[in-house]
């Protein structure tokens, strides 16, 4: 009897490691099957981090894991072109507002018009309509928007009073405090083709037809947004050189500036003691009657090495959802990031004082970003010497605007 007694505890034994081995392997099998969708993201390490966490969520949804990996802005761009070279791409990958159009056209991401069009109708649908416009490229769509930054105007209250209104007020104003020696910082852009773009789109203009087949700068309308826009320079005297925006603000030596969203986070940091003395407002009004102002931001889109294209397309529709916009906005004040969110209905669980979240809205609404077209990064140069040759050099608005429109024109036809 102990002989059979003791054969079964071994049998028994047997069975309880082969089982365990049989469920590791099992285990280890399920494991390697598990989908996971690399995403790179230009940006901060935190943000990376919060992405990554939101997967998890997305994991309990679908199955899909997803890991996100941050990105400088300094390597990200030849690092995307590397891995594509390389056939080394991520799934997804986020990226400056013209780059979708550039690597979509060297075949490296999905065009979206083309892969998933209702899904991506939707999406237009409810982001800003200058952001739209910026990530058409004829018709396809390469990325849609991650987040937005955009211009708007910061004012002192307790020295201006209210902001101005249109270019005739602005333009008051500086002849006022300037005879107290105070005047305007012009911060994100300034004396480039940022700077001068909501000037020229207040006047009726633009930087290329609507057919993206001719340069327009030498038209009525681009010319008087330039005389403007340099006059602030030369007649009234905002800084040609960069200034420190808090400090000049807070010290009331330029108690109004143009600058992105993000200064708002900075001042309330940098400058505590004037926190409730200063406001918002969306930029002065050209004769157009319009406010219009930049938007950028960064885009996220499939790259077309990706073997897992529809559950990248599905991560980046549930990005898109407000309620996760949400998680990514707090996440970005932690990080100091304070990129704002491009799906119109996040504004409205967006947790922000009004008297900052309307201007702002007010603004997205009414902004533009850059022309969506091919080389439009390495024509900026020419408008960019263009203005400096007329507020350093005299140059004369419409022969210098002349100049640029060649080479924008000699661009198009390469």
């Amino acid at each position: 009897m102990r002989g059979i007694e003791r054969g079964s505890a071994i049998w028994c034994l047997f069975l309880f490691f082969a089982a365990l081995i049989l469920s590791c392997l099992s285990g280890c099998a399920k494991k390697s099957s598990e989908k996971e969708i690399l995403m790179w993201l230009v940006g901060s390490e935190k943000q990376a981090q919060k992405i990554t966490e939101l997967g998890r969520d997305f994991y309990k949804e679908t199955g899909v894991k997803v890991r996100c990996e941050a990105l400088s802005w300094g390597e990200a761009h030849s690092k995307y072109l590397t891995s594509v070279v390389g056939e080394v791409t991520p799934d997804i990958g986020t990226m400056g507002l013209t780059w979708g159009t550039e690597f979509g056209n060297l075949g490296a991401m999905v065009d979206l018009q083309k892969a998933f069009p209702a899904d991506l109708k939707d999406i237009e649908d409810n982001i800003f309509p200058g952001l739209a416009e910026s990530i058409r490229y004829k018709n396809s769509v390469y990325a849609v928007p991650f987040d937005i930054s955009e211009y708007v105007m910061y004012y002192r209250i307790d020295i201006v009073g209210r902001p101005p209104r249109d270019w005739k007020e602005l333009a008051s104003l500086l002849a006022d405090l300037n005879r107290d020696g105070k005047s305007m910082i012009i911060d994100w852009g300034g004396l480039g083709w940022i700077g001068y773009s909501p000037f020229l789109w207040q006047a009726g203009g633009d930087f290329y037809n609507k057919e993206k087949t001719a340069a327009t700068l030498d038209t009525a309308a681009a010319e008087t947004g330039m005389e403007f826009f340099t006059g602030l320079y030369k007649r009234y005297g905002v800084p040609k050189e960069e200034k420190p925006v808090e400090q000049g603000f807070k010290m009331g030596d330029y108690p109004i500036f143009i600058s992105g969203n993000w200064k708002m986070k900075s001042l309330a940091d940098v400058a505590p003691e004037i926190n409730g003395k200063w406001g918002i407002s969306p930029l002065p009004a050209g004769p157009t009657g319009k406010r219009t102002g930049f938007i950028g931001g960064r885009v996220m889109g499939v790259f077309s090495q990706s073997k897992l294209k529809d559950e990248s397309w599905e991560f980046i529709k549930y990005l898109s959802r407000p309620a996760v916009q949400l998680k990514l906005y707090e996440a970005t004040l932690e990080s100091h990031d304070t990129y704002l969110p491009p799906n119109i209905k996040t504004w409205d669980i967006l947790p922000m004082d009004a008297a900052f979240k309307e201007p702002l809205k007010a603004q997205a609404m009414d902004s533009k970003g850059p022309p969506s077209l091919l080389g439009w990064d390495d024509s900026t140069r020419f408008i960019d010497t263009a203005i400096q040759l007329i507020v350093l050099k005299g140059k004369d608005v419409k022969a210098a605007l002349a100049g640029a429109n060649d080479e924008l024109n000699r661009r198009l036809r390469k």
